[in-house]
């Protein structure tokens, strides 16, 4: 009986609602992730703009040295 057998076999084994339980949960996690994704991309952008303000502003001061 090779691995994937046993991995069916086992699938097989498991009850439906323990199916549709991790099926649920994954699906959630998944959405969880893309919601904490974006949020962070859409923080970076602002953070993006205001370093390069700040950069800019440090390289303006560190050249008067």
């Amino acid at each position: 009986m090779d691995s994937n057998a046993i991995v069916t076999f086992k699938m097989k084994k498991m009850s439906p609602s323990m199916y549709w339980g991790m099926t649920t949960v994954l699906a959630v996690v998944l959405h969880g992730y893309q919601y904490i994704v974006e949020k962070v991309i859409r923080q970076t952008n602002d953070s993006q703009s205001r370093l390069q303000a700040l950069k800019a502003n440090i390289q303006k001061g560190s050249s008067h040295r």
